[in-house]
C-alpha cells in the first residue's frame, strides 16, 4: 500500500507490505516523490494519487494549511 502525505513545504510517501512500512521518501512534489520509485514510472505521482482530480483540487484549497492524507479505496 501506498500512503502520500503533502504538507505544506514536502510531501511523504510511505509504502508498506502488510501492516509494516519498509520505506519512506520524502519530496517537494507529488511527482518528485513518485519518481524515486521503481514501478509504475509511465504515470506521474500526481496522476497516481489523484492530485488532478477535481475534488482532491477543492479539498487542498480548503485545507491549505492541514496536511492531507489519501488512502485509497482499492
Amino acid at each position: 500500500m501506498f500512503l502520500l502525505k503533502i504538507e505544506e513545504k514536502h510531501c511523504l510517501l510511505k509504502i508498506y507490505l502488510e501492516s509494516t512500512c519498509i520505506k519512506q521518501i520524502i519530496g517537494e512534489t507529488p511527482d518528485n516523490v513518485w519518481n524515486q520509485v521503481e514501478i509504475y514510472q509511465k504515470f506521474s505521482g500526481s496522476y497516481l494519487f489523484g492530485i488532478k482530480d477535481e475534488l482532491v483540487q477543492e479539498k487542498l484549497h480548503i485545507l491549505k494549511s492541514e496536511s492531507i492524507t489519501y488512502i485509497p479505496d482499492n
